[in-house]
């Protein structure tokens, strides 16, 4: 922003942010949203980092996140009428298809 005024900086910074907005409102991805607007992607990209580094820096400065641990079964369980399969998770999947191949056959 070489060429710009402080006054146009300025303008264009708040543009931005309302264009930013528009976008997570939209529910669109980057690239089809730029494309919808008529927008270089890169100019959003640099948008983008530009303002929400910005935001980023403040909110680490206020906030933490505490971010749950997640957990995945041990084993999976399939039942069909009487009978029930359970899938460990390091489990051989030839196998699995052969087991789904025979309960196709009964």
């Amino acid at each position: 922003m070489a060429n710009y005024s402080k006054e146009e900086r300025q303008k264009l910074r708040v543009q931005w942010k309302d264009n930013l907005n528009e976008w997570k409102e939209s529910g669109l991805g980057p690239a089809l949203w730029c494309k919808a607007q008529d927008i270089p992607y890169s100019q959003f990209c640099y948008w983008k980092k530009k303002i929400f580094e910005k935001c980023d820096q403040v909110a680490s400065q206020e906030s933490f996140i505490e971010i749950p641990e997640t957990r995945v079964p041990s084993t999976i369980e399939v039942r069909f009428e009487e009978l029930t399969i359970q899938i460990s998770k390091n489990f051989d999947y030839s196998d699995l298809q052969r087991c789904i191949q025979l309960l196709r056959n009964l």
